[in-house]
C-alpha cells in the first residue's frame, strides 16, 4: 500500500488534474431541494472552475438561484470534490481570457453553436482530494477559498 500524500503533493496534483482533465461533474440543488447532476466540459484558469451548459438548464437556473455547486472529477479512485460559489455569465457576457481558457482545454467553442449558452464560473470554497480511506481523514486541501498549508 502506497504511503498516503502530504497535503502539498495532493494539492499539486489535484491541481494538475484541474488543468488537463476536460469533464466534471456538476452537482445543483433547486430552491425546493431537488439535486440535479450533470457532466459538463471543463477548464481551469489557474484559480476557477469554468463549465458551460445551454442556458436554460436546470444546473443554470439552480446555479443562478443559490450562488453554490459542487464539482467533482470522475475517478473514484483519485477523488477530487470541489465546493463552489458560482457566477453565472451569459455566453456573450464572458471575458476573452475565460472564454480562451474553456476554448483551449475543453476543445469546444460554444460561440459556434445556435442556442444560447452560459458560463459558470466557479470559485473554490472548498476542495477534498483523497487516494483511498487512510486520506480521508486529511482530505480537505482548500477552506474558506485558501489552500491549506503544507503537511
Amino acid at each position: 500500500m502506497a504511503a498516503n500524500r502530504s497535503t502539498s503533493e495532493r494539492i499539486e496534483q489535484t491541481l494538475e488534474r484541474l488543468g488537463t482533465e476536460d469533464h466534471v461533474w456538476v452537482a445543483t440543488s433547486s430552491a425546493d431541494g431537488v439535486p440535479h447532476l450533470v457532466p459538463l466540459s471543463l477548464a481551469w484558469d489557474g484559480t476557477r472552475a469554468l463549465v458551460v451548459t445551454r442556458g436554460d438548464t436546470p444546473t443554470v437556473r439552480n446555479a443562478a438561484s443559490s450562488g453554490r455547486a459542487r464539482l467533482a472529477l470522475d475517478n473514484t479512485n483519485d477523488v477530487v470534490i470541489l465546493d463552489v460559489d458560482v457566477k453565472v455569465t451569459p455566453m456573450p457576457e464572458v471575458d476573452e481570457a475565460a472564454l480562451g481558457s474553456y476554448v483551449e482545454q475543453a476543445g469546444w467553442d460554444p460561440r459556434a453553436e445556435t442556442d444560447t449558452w452560459s458560463m459558470l464560473i466557479c470559485a473554490p470554497t472548498r476542495i477534498q482530494a483523497w487516494n483511498g480511506v487512510s486520506e480521508t481523514r486529511d482530505s480537505t486541501i482548500m477552506d474558506d477559498g485558501r489552500w491549506r498549508s503544507s503537511s
